[in-house]
């Protein structure tokens, strides 16, 4: 019995695919409802304690800086935070956008 490659290779591709496409789906919904509790946070404990999750998977034992830093920062933090999350229909957009200006006030 001859196996055809094509149909193989193609099988391989799409289990990929749809096992990579399911993953990334979860782990992108973790890190928008993480950055949803950071940009809703009304004081800067809250948001120190809020960013730790995803902190502590992208920069591990840096938690102090970052707490010291949100500190120093908190006013010009807090303009931008009062409008992160408005009405608007896409998440995405929005948190991209509230990520660049924190980005330029801190």
């Amino acid at each position: 019995m001859r196996w055809d490659r094509q149909a193989i290779r193609r099988e391989v591709v799409m289990s990929g695919e749809a096992f990579l496409s399911e993953r990334l789906d979860v782990e992108q919904e973790s890190v928008t409802s993480c950055m949803k509790s950071i940009f809703t946070s009304k004081t800067n404990a809250a948001f120190i304690e809020n960013g730790k999750v995803l902190l502590s998977h992208l920069f591990p034992g840096d938690i102090g800086t970052f707490a010291e830093e949100v500190c120093e920062s908190w006013s010009q933090i807090q303009d931008v935070l009062e409008n992160a999350l408005s009405a608007r229909s896409d998440t995405g957009a929005t948190l991209s956008n509230t990520l660049r200006k924190l980005h330029s006030a801190t």
